[in-house]
């Protein structure tokens, strides 16, 4: 709110006090009920949520014995502000009934509890009261619409100085996505080795994770490293049930130390000799994460656990909200329903805070949010518009992009379809740079995150009312967007460099709801995964199918710079 309109605020209410009083003092000079204080009979006026500030004794909150005062703090309320009457903030009183009409109930009364007619002394004191009383409601109210718009804006203002925080983001150091090294997938794979070497085995196999060194693969009660290069057994060790069958590992920067999750605990393995340095616990969804010489065990109920890269444990800390880590960039960003915290991933410190987000995603120079917009798309078919903001690692804010631009951030937490493994995908974070869309421009556009301008765009088929998606791996950025509604088809997936102003949109050829990445290099996508009936690879650029193998080849997954095939006793390495 304005000084102006603050100033407009005060006149209006002084206006209204003074007019009221100057009727009051002159019924004062009869003494007679049909005087000139007859005009003030009163009707109470209700309040938005249906109740009686004024205390009658209708059953109401405000009502007498009620807890509820007209005097207590606004509620901040998640939402627009209130509206009453022509314009925000301001009642609008019912009209006086003429003296002599038989009592009408207020708005919002049943009959039976209409205030009645009161007369004399009393009557002139209740005004009083009502005026002093109306006074402090529409005070109250005004400042709780003030409040509620500014803690529904993400308390963050859009006419913020920019200066410190562009010089900050064009001078810092840049932390950019951990390069990942990937195969080429041109041609359909072959297969260079296999484990066991002997012959399959009776117990079924899958790939873990690993590095362009060793590969880990689990084999029933025990993990095995196996040499990528010819893949002879380095070590074997036990795996033990209560620690979960799904497991994923992710490799640490020096490659000597790799965090291996299961459904409940995750385990700190020694590359060399597979031995555990120790465990931690969390409940079942938690996550682990390797970047910038850290591992994380994210659990989103007790906290996050950070050690450095030779498996020593640094900090655990107790987080509110959905956790991101973002090793790469070396913070981790908390989004909660209040608002959204970042710490340093190395110390666990708080760093900054910001208000309410509804996605936000790290570049190698920053931040990017995206903020729900003061007023919101009502149209049936759109989602609320949003501004998004951008800010340097410690908090300043160096660029924005209105909301009446009509672009929005992708989806980047919790992701459903056309993710990599995650033994891939949380050795990684961020994007080289922030790509946005917009369904009125039926597009998807890159942003420079020095300045916030649009680098490129490309036309794209945009469902209204679906949410795109948007993840990285390197200097990739991968872009899911739907294709109607959840349930009614496979989407479809951009993988190119975020640079690229060009790429074709390709879909899973089995038709499912929720497919996977087996590999991306920018200028082929492989589809595929755990349970789809084959691998499919495209040409990113022009969205041509290149080759695909059905589902006896095995599952794929990518590890390092290659590509492994498990199937029912065997693990392959193939190119």
């Amino acid at each position: 709110m304005t000084d102006k309109d603050k100033r407009n605020v005060k006149t209006t209410i002084y206006a209204d006090y003074d007019r009221v009083m100057k009727e009051w003092a002159g019924s004062r000079s009869s003494n007679h009920p049909c005087g000139q204080g007859a005009n003030l009979q009163y009707t109470p006026h209700v309040n938005q949520w249906g109740s009686s500030p004024w205390g009658d004794n209708d059953g109401q909150p405000g009502a007498s014995g009620s807890t509820e005062s007209p005097f207590d703090a606004p509620e901040v309320r998640q939402e627009a502000p209130p509206v009453f009457g022509a314009s925000p903030g301001f009642p609008t009183y019912p009209q006086t009934q003429a003296w002599g009409q038989p009592p009408q109930p207020g708005y919002g009364y049943p009959p039976q509890f209409a205030p009645q007619t009161p007369d004399g002394p009393r009557h002139r004191g209740k005004v009083i009261g009502i005026v002093v009383s109306a006074v402090v409601v529409v005070l109250a109210l005004v400042i709780g619409s003030v409040v509620v718009w500014k803690f529904s804006s993400g308390g963050s203002d859009a006419d913020t100085d920019t200066t410190a925080g562009k010089a900050e983001v064009a001078s810092a150091e840049a932390r950019p996505p951990a390069e990942i090294k990937l195969p080429s997938l041109s041609a359909a794979p072959t297969t260079l080795w296999s484990y066991p070497p002997a012959g399959d085995s009776s117990s079924y196999m899958s790939v873990l994770g690993g590095d362009s060194k060793t590969v880990i693969v689990k084999l029933g009660d025990s993990i095995i490293g196996l040499d990528a290069a010819g893949g002879s057994q380095l070590w074997q060790q036990p795996w033990p049930k209560s620690n979960g069958d799904y497991v994923y590992c992710v490799v640490g920067t020096s490659g000597d130390t790799a965090m291996c999750v299961g459904d409940k605990t995750a385990a700190i393995v020694d590359m060399l000799t597979g031995t555990t340095k120790s465990t931690v616990s969390g409940q079942s969804g938690s996550s682990g994460h390797s970047g910038s010489g850290l591992l994380a065990y994210v659990d989103n109920t007790n906290g996050v656990t950070v050690f450095d890269d030779s498996g020593q444990q640094l900090w655990t800390k107790s987080m509110t909200g959905v956790v991101q880590p973002l090793l790469d960039q070396r913070i981790i960003a908390a989004k909660a329903p209040t608002g959204t915290k970042f710490y340093d991933a190395k110390t666990g410190d708080d760093l900054f805070s910001i208000g309410i987000v509804d996605d936000l995603i790290a570049t190698s120079r920053g931040i990017a949010v995206s903020v729900r917009g003061s007023s919101v798309d009502v149209q049936p078919d759109r989602y609320p518009k949003q501004r998004i903001d951008f800010y340097s690692f410690t908090g300043k804010k160096a660029w924005s992009i209105p909301e009446d631009a009509h672009y929005r951030l992708p989806h980047t937490a919790l992701l459903t379809s056309y993710t990599l493994p995650r033994s891939v995908e949380n050795s990684t974070s961020g994007v080289a740079l922030p790509i946005v869309y917009s369904e009125d421009n039926g597009e998807i556009a890159g942003v420079d995150d020095a300045t916030g301008e649009i680098r490129w765009s490309q036309q794209v088929p945009l469902v209204p009312h679906t949410l795109p998606s948007l993840s990285g791996i390197g200097d990739l950025c991968i872009v899911a967007i739907p294709t109607a509604e959840p349930g009614a088809g496979a989407p479809r997936v951009r993988v190119r460099k975020c640079t690229d102003a060009t790429g074709a949109l390709v879909a899973d050829a089995q038709g499912g709801s929720g497919p996977g990445l087996v590999a991306v290099n920018g200028d082929q996508t492989v589809i595929g995964g755990l349970g789809s009936d084959a691998t499919t690879a495209y040409d990113a650029a022009t969205g041509q199918q290149l080759w695909q193998l059905g589902r006896d080849a095995g599952t794929f997954t990518l590890v390092g710079d290659a590509l492994y095939s498990a199937s029912l006793g065997r693990v392959s390495r193939v190119s």
